[in-house]
């Protein structure tokens, strides 16, 4: 009889066993679910947010304006000297200039000046380099360049003075600021 009654208890603890293991299974494969779909609802969550915030910023806030064109430059004599190529952005563009003027006698050079309408203020973009073919050329960076819509090459002495001479070589401006 021991041996049925022993049987008996034996089948009985397998099937609570199993019962726990199952139970345990269940719960710890339900918890990791859970788990796995908050993870999913904060992700979601944030990427929402993200894109609203993008989305505000693009309707608040104005894009730069692209400055991107260029200037004929003329001679004194009225002829075609050159022209002045402009890029960036209406808080800081890029200019490259190549001119095509007679060139210079000693002690002196051709002066960029960037001038705002009027002639109420200046500023220097540097002095001409001279290329190998004869042209006068120079790449220079301007803040502000649509309060700047003019430029002014002058024939400066190599004095180290850093104020325009008046000695208007060759000229031009850009016919829109925000072309």
């Amino acid at each position: 009889m021991m041996h049925q009654s022993y049987k008996h208890r034996g089948s009985r603890s397998r099937g609570g066993i199993g019962s726990v293991i199952l139970c345990l299974i269940v719960v710890g494969l339900g918890g990791f679910l859970v788990f796995r779909l908050i993870g999913w609802f904060r992700t979601s969550n944030e990427k929402a947010v993200a894109t609203q915030a993008e989305t505000l910023d693009v309707v608040t806030l104005s894009s730069p304006v692209v400055l991107d064109g260029s200037a004929s430059i003329t001679g004194i004599d009225g002829a075609l000297a050159g022209v002045v190529y402009r890029r960036g952005s209406e808080e800081n563009a890029e200019y490259n200039v190549v001119l095509h003027l007679p060139a210079l006698a000693l002690n002196t050079s051709y002066e960029v000046w960037m001038v705002k309408d009027g002639l109420a203020d200046v500023q220097s973009a540097g002095v001409l380099e001279t290329r190998a073919d004869g042209t006068f050329a120079k790449v220079f960076s301007v803040q502000c360049p649509v309060e700047y819509p003019n430029v002014v090459v002058m024939v400066e002495p190599n004095d180290g003075v850093s104020t325009p001479s008046g000695n208007i070589a060759a000229q031009g401006a850009f016919a829109d600021t925000d072309e």
